[in-house]
């Protein structure tokens, strides 16, 4: 929602209240015409701002940039009625690189894929308001049936991510083309529970863990074993229908590929 001054906008589901304007001056960074910072001008920058009456406001975290991400657009992948002159452009997060102290994490705003960068470069900045989110201390459950629940999104995800994939055609049947990864997750029973599908690219995102240098940048407590390696979404990326994203488990970037691909797969309910 676009508020009254049309200088912040609110995201009712998040409660996130943003900055809406990306693309003006940012006062006390380096870049060309002041336009793009550092990472620590842009922790600054945010920290000092006064905007719609607000202080208090702050960098996001990679996950709350990638919140308001429209991955149905590209060149900006952004809802552009809400965020209007939005660059095609990286813009900082506040989350630092697990495997790096010179790196911070950035996500593309032309396309939507997400990687880290040299924190000495300048990017664009979007700031973000309200109190960072609590998130539960034991957040993933190990259910029998080789299951995973997740606390905090509810969502039921597929414990192995690296055996057989019945129907796949891959190296030993363990990895697949999109559309035989689509099959084999609304083919997949465990337990009883027939319900599974390929996860969307926000939602197979939402388990990356940044925390975790690599390999296998996500719990191993609950997904053993997972693979530093491409893992398939069911979101088709938008700028071109031979590609879909994928997830990359080496360290937690994300990125789009040719649908023929042969990647790996994690079924979720």
């Amino acid at each position: 929602m676009v508020s009254s001054d049309e200088l912040t906008v609110t995201d009712m589901i998040t409660g996130l209240v943003w900055q809406r304007d990306g693309s003006g001056t940012r006062a006390g960074c380096s870049g060309t015409s002041n336009l793009t910072c550092t990472w620590a001008e842009a922790k600054t920058y945010c920290a000092s701002l006064i905007l719609g009456g607000l202080s208090g406001w702050r960098l996001p975290s990679r996950t709350e940039l990638r919140t308001i991400v429209d991955f149905t657009r590209s060149s900006p992948a952004i809802d552009p009625t809400a965020f209007t002159n939005t660059p095609s452009a990286s813009y900082w997060t506040s989350s630092p690189s697990a495997g790096s102290s010179g790196r911070a994490w950035l996500v593309d705003l032309n396309r939507g894929s997400a990687d880290d960068g040299a924190v000495s470069v300048n990017n664009r900045v979007r700031c973000v308001h309200m109190a960072p989110r609590c998130y539960p201390t034991n957040r993933f459950v190990v259910l029998t049936g080789g299951m995973v629940r997740d606390t905090l999104t509810e969502l039921v995800w597929q414990q192995d991510g690296s055996g057989t994939r019945t129907g796949c055609s891959g190296a030993g049947n363990t990895t697949c083309a999109w559309v035989e990864a689509k099959a084999y997750c609304s083919g997949l029973s465990l337990a009883s529970l027939s319900d599974w599908r390929l996860p969307t690219i926000k939602e197979l995102d939402s388990i990356v863990d940044l925390t975790v240098a690599g390999p296998g940048s996500i719990s191993q407590a609950a997904f053993p074993n997972t693979p530093a390696n491409w893992f398939w979404t069911s979101s088709p990326y938008a700028g071109s229908s031979d590609f879909a994203w994928f997830v990359y488990f080496g360290y937690g970037s994300s990125y789009s590929i040719v649908v023929g691909d042969d990647l790996l797969v994690r079924c979720v309910r």
